[in-house]
């Protein structure tokens, strides 16, 4: 039996107990609220930093662009501007057509992905005025001068001078100067022919019974001097010079009247290569499908005369006999090569005369296909009479002699068809009449004209250089 003393001192105990509980209950309670709003401030925070937008700072222009509702021809549609981002321009590489002019434009401007601008300024000549530009107003092509972005940010800003290009001149009219006259005093001349050597030319002719030379440097093709030719009977064809492509550098190879071949590494010193049949024509570089090139040449087997390739002359890949009416000598001949093409790889040449003597008055198109020597002959659409093809501005030339005077016609398919250009694309008007004048294109899109017989048979010594404007650089 518990006394009453014991279940006192008990009950005492308990409600210490229970004191102390609840302290520490409300200790931690108040703890743990503080805790929690402790988080609940912080994560308040974190959150207000993680879902701040940073308003971005690229001010640059992406793309560009120009339409116009009096542009008929639709020339906008072909125009690329080019944005310079360092230098801060806005311009078309190529030239819009002479003449070009429309009254206003519409502009595009594009930003970067994911950035806007806040504000776009044009600025204008003349008035020296600017506007804030909406996206939507044309503006007037000749006073655009500039235009300047706003980021996002509302502080970076970008300024692009606007350049709209237009040819100032006619693009396709070629332009002629008379570079050297009477260049090598030597008389009379019976025959003559102008190579491109590197960066020289260097014109073969024969007087007194003599090959000689003149040379002069491409840069400056005024200034002629003699060279001393070595190695080159009397006997040599100067029309069928003709350099040839090897792996590091050319070489130019000439026949003579004997069918013997004659090289020189540089157009000074020649000798007589040992070749194993008689040549009777070289036709030039011949490109194949797979990159490479071989001289395209005629010789004559056990009295058949078949095409063949070499690379040296030594020895010959010989191939099918050549087409009844084939020139042999006197011809104009051009490699081509067009590398968007896979199958642009031909030798075109016009003129000369055949096997029986007879002149050729067809456009000959020859090409390396299943092991043999393909060709496909054309008759011009036009008379002509010792005419010179040359490659140019992607085409096809020939310079003709038609009705006693000298006209070019280009072709854009290989010689299938031809156009004449009329006055725009013309020889000079101060150049005499001449025929069989060694034409030559360089890597800068100029045409030179070297000489020529004149209509009275005499040799003409002079030097024309004409380029297409569009082509100047």
């Amino acid at each position: 039996m518990v006394k009453a003393e014991n279940i006192s001192t008990f009950a005492k105990l308990i409600s210490i107990v229970q004191y102390i509980l609840k302290q520490m209950i409300l200790k931690y309670f108040y703890r743990s609220v503080g805790i929690l709003l402790w988080v609940l401030m912080l994560s308040s925070c974190l959150d207000s930093n993680t879902t701040q937008i940073d308003q971005s700072k690229d001010a640059q222009i992406y793309s560009f662009s120009l339409t116009s509702a009096t542009d008929s021809n639709n020339y906008f549609n072909d125009v690329k501007f080019s944005i310079d981002q360092i230098k801060g321009q806005i311009f078309n590489r190529d030239s819009l057509p002479y003449l070009f002019d429309v009254d206003s434009v519409m502009v595009s401007i594009s930003s970067g992905q994911s950035a806007l601008f806040s504000n776009i300024t044009f600025n204008l000549r003349d008035s020296d005025s600017t506007y804030t530009w909406n996206s939507k107003d044309s503006v007037a092509t000749h006073r655009l001068k500039s235009i300047e972005t706003t980021a996002e940010d509302g502080k970076t800003k970008m300024k692009y001078d606007i350049k709209i290009n237009i040819h100032q001149q006619d693009p396709y009219v070629i332009n002629w100067d008379l570079m050297a006259s009477d260049y090598f005093n030597a008389s009379p001349i019976e025959s003559q022919k102008t190579i491109l050597m590197g960066d020289k030319f260097i014109t073969y002719y024969k007087s007194m019974g003599q090959v000689r030379a003149s040379a002069a440097n491409i840069e400056s093709a005024g200034v002629w001097s003699p060279v001393v030719v070595a190695g080159l009977p009397a006997v040599v064809d100067l029309l069928s010079i003709v350099s040839i492509e090897s792996e590091n550098s050319s070489i130019v190879y000439v026949l003579d009247n004997n069918k013997k071949v004659y090289a020189s590494t540089d157009g000074m010193q020649w000798s007589e290569v040992d070749a194993d049949y008689a040549v009777e024509a070289i036709y030039g570089n011949l490109p194949f499908i797979t990159g490479e090139y071989a001289a395209l040449v005629a010789i004559n087997v056990d009295g058949d005369i078949k095409f063949a390739t070499t690379t040296d002359f030594s020895s010959f890949d010989i191939m099918n006999n050549i087409p009844a009416g084939m020139p042999l000598s006197g011809f104009s001949a051009e490699s081509l090569n067009n590398p968007s093409v896979y199958s642009a790889k031909y030798i075109i040449l016009y003129g000369g005369v055949d096997v029986e003597g007879k002149t050729n008055k067809k456009i000959w198109i020859v090409q390396n296909k299943d092991e043999d020597i393909k060709t496909v002959a054309e008759s011009l659409p036009m008379e002509v009479d010792d005419a010179q093809l040359f490659l140019y501005d992607e085409k096809v030339y020939i310079m003709v002699s038609e009705g006693g005077e000298n006209k070019l016609y280009s072709s854009k398919n290989y010689g299938l068809n031809w156009t004449s250009d009329g006055e725009n694309q013309s020889v000079a008007e101060e150049m005499s009449f001449r025929r069989g004048a060694s034409v030559i294109s360089d890597s800068d899109n100029f045409i030179w004209i070297f000489g020529g017989k004149s209509i009275n048979q005499s040799q003409i010594v002079d030097a024309w250089r004409g380029r297409l404007n569009k082509l100047a650089k």
